[in-house]
């Protein structure tokens, strides 16, 4: 306890004497950015502010001095709050398999990789959420320190995920980077990579499986449309023989 104290004891005067002590002080007390992040918005919440002041003190026996938290510093509590989320945050692509939607809120998301992500929402984001269940999205969010690693305690950001580009397709090296429309099929349960112009249409129980599936339909294709001359193909294949060869 009395650790504590003398840690935030040294935060507040460091914030008082101006914004580097305040940020030395932060670093020398706590190295993990997420830990930061939560130590910010609790002591955010310690701040003076217009219409009231805030003093504290030190001391577990009864207090004698306080020391006036500053005011008009939110600003710059907010700021480094940013800077941290941007230091601390992971991103996922996936989709949602299951939303329980009373107390505590979390959904699970699948990731591409294949694994399964319990994320705690706000009440705010429940129609977004149900309006892309089994969806593939974006999130971006703070995971948890804890035991259970497989957590995410807070999102910053959250967004339908609707297309990848690779310049790479399992061995085929591609002159230019392909452009795959990102699905996920409800009824099979599976990932689906479309590309119209070059006529993908791949499927996976797995991210990975899908961008095998799409290699074979390259490969397969060029298999085919390149046995013949161009006079022998219809005007769609004629198409796709242009496109296949443009990467």
């Amino acid at each position: 306890f009395n650790e504590i104290n003398s840690d935030i004891e040294k935060m507040v005067r460091c914030l008082i004497e101006g914004d580097t002590e305040f940020i030395n002080a932060l670093s020398d007390s706590i190295k993990d950015p997420g830990e930061k992040l939560k130590f910010l918005k609790s002591f955010k919440k310690l701040l003076s502010r217009n219409g009231y002041d805030v003093s504290i003190q030190f001391l577990q026996e009864r207090p004698k001095n306080y020391i006036r938290m500053p005011s008009n510093r939110e600003d710059f509590i907010d700021k480094l709050i940013d800077e941290y989320t941007s230091q601390a945050a992971v991103e996922l692509h996936g989709v949602i398999t299951r939303i329980k939607g009373d107390e505590p809120r979390n959904f699970v998301i699948t990731t591409t990789e294949g694994k399964k992500i319990v994320c705690h929402y706000p009440e705010e984001m429940e129609s977004f959420l149900h309006n892309h269940w089994k969806d593939p999205i974006f999130i971006k969010g703070i995971l948890s320190k804890s035991i259970r690693k497989n957590e995410m305690d807070e999102i910053v950001d959250i967004s339908p995920f609707n297309s990848v580009t690779k310049d790479q397709i399992g061995k085929l090296q591609l002159l230019k980077p392909l452009k795959l429309e990102v699905k996920f099929n409800k009824k099979l349960n599976k990932w689906n990579l479309v590309n119209p112009e070059l006529a993908i249409n791949a499927f996976g129980k797995s991210f990975s499986e899908a961008f095998e599936d799409v290699e074979d339909s390259i490969e397969s294709t060029v298999s085919v449309i390149f046995q013949f001359p161009d006079k022998k193909l219809s005007k769609e294949s004629i198409r796709i023989k242009n496109a296949l060869n443009s990467y």
